[in-house]
């Protein structure tokens, strides 16, 4: 379980790197909790100003690149956000190989830390099987955030958790019209809005 603030009584905006309509912004800051990835395109502009938690990918090429960055510590993103989420769980016998965790850790000592774990990948996993996703699949963190937030926060007294920029497109290894019809049938259920982009 991962730090949202007034997880079950307050309001959760996640934003993912598609677009965002300017008239926007204000709603995504107006959330108790709002969440953001990687590099978090539009932040400070169209997309608002706000972020309490940062999901940055954990493995790969994007990862190894931050830890060279000799400011990535000092964006404004990431210097903004109060906890990191690592997506993916650590490969400790894999360190600045292929899992960076640790190194992004070493250069961001001011923030909190919460690792996704593998049950709920399996989950996740899981559920994109049932709208025709081909095995195996590797879910995208918007998805895996989003879950995370719906298992820890259920009661949704105050809305669904409204999802921005979720374009459904990008790196081919996704299923993205399977994370799409399953994020639809959530909303169907109350459980997210998936904003207009």
């Amino acid at each position: 379980m991962f730090d949202l603030p007034h997880a079950s009584s307050g309001s959760i905006s996640i934003v993912g790197n598609g677009r965002v309509r300017p008239e926007q912004g204000p709603m995504i800051d107006a959330a108790d909790c709002v969440i953001r990835f990687n590099n978090a395109p539009a932040f400070g502009r169209a997309a608002g100003r706000r972020v309490t938690h940062l999901a940055l990918v954990n493995r790969g090429g994007q990862p190894a690149e931050w830890a060279r960055e000799a400011g990535f510590g000092e964006r404004d993103v990431v210097r903004s956000a109060r906890t990191i989420l690592f997506p993916f769980p650590e490969l400790a016998d894999r360190a600045d190989e292929l899992c960076w965790t640790r190194s992004l850790k070493r250069k961001l000592p001011r923030h909190s830390f919460h690792m996704l774990d593998t049950a709920l990948h399996e989950e996740a996993e899981a559920a994109l099987r049932v709208h025709g996703a081909a095995t195996p699949t590797i879910p995208s963190t918007g998805l895996l955030v989003t879950l995370a937030a719906l298992n820890q926060a259920p009661d949704r007294s105050h809305g669904p958790i409204r999802l921005f920029g979720f374009g459904f497109a990008g790196w081919s290894g996704h299923s993205w019209s399977a994370e799409r019809d399953l994020l639809r049938q959530r909303e169907r259920q109350g459980d997210v809005a998936i904003m207009p982009s």
